[in-house]
């Protein structure tokens, strides 16, 4: 398996894994609603228009391309995807060595991210900055009073293994990831609040 730049010609390949891995791996993680609006907005025309706007990656092995990561030039990281079928076999460690090195060639010392939930621990694995994502659909939450599309044993799971955070940051005396997680644990239950006083 390595690792080079994305290609206009990669697009229809990276648009299909993109798409696949969303509805195969994220969907543990998310409503089928949420899936399948999600899977819809990737196309292979989004990742040729999108060229010039991020530094792109992808993996490869025999049977093509397993996987792909971006980045933009602030630091922000996009987006980091692997093949349903390569997960944990190294593709994600690869892509994101391969985006931190080149982040370092163009000045950028840090990545941040708005994280998906099913790619979160591998965030914080690497050390990546991961902005509280789950924002937007609080504030959305509050205006509409609409919570059908959130699932409560999603929240519930989020708030256990951020707990598990904050136990390792105790044990390692980590502050950063003390704070960053209690912040965290603070925006979701809130999202958990919201969602059993609209709920009905």
């Amino acid at each position: 398996m390595y690792v080079r730049k994305f290609r206009i010609s990669d697009a229809v390949e990276v648009a299909r894994m993109h798409r696949n891995t969303i509805r195969f791996v994220n969907s543990k993680d998310y409503t089928q609603k949420q899936i399948e609006v999600w899977a819809g907005r990737t196309s292979a025309k989004r990742f040729r228009d999108s060229i010039n706007m991020f530094f792109r990656f992808v993996a490869v092995e025999r049977r093509g391309i397993v996987g792909y990561g971006d980045f933009k030039k602030d630091g922000e990281l996009a987006g980091l995807y692997v093949h349903k079928d390569y997960q944990g076999q190294g593709a994600g460690n690869l892509l994101l060595k391969k985006l931190e090195e080149s982040a370092i060639q163009k000045g950028i010392r840090r990545f941040f991210c708005c994280s998906t939930i099913t790619a979160r621990d591998f965030y914080k694995k690497h050390g990546v900055f991961i902005l509280l994502s789950i924002v937007p659909q609080i504030i959305k939450s509050y205006k509409t009073k609409s919570v059908k599309d959130i699932s409560i044993l999603m929240l519930i799971s989020l708030i256990i293994g951020t707990l598990f955070w904050i136990a390792y940051g105790i044990m390692a005396q980590g502050m950063p990831v003390i704070v960053l997680n209690s912040i965290y644990l603070f925006v979701v239950s809130y999202q958990l609040f919201l969602k059993i006083k609209y709920d009905k």
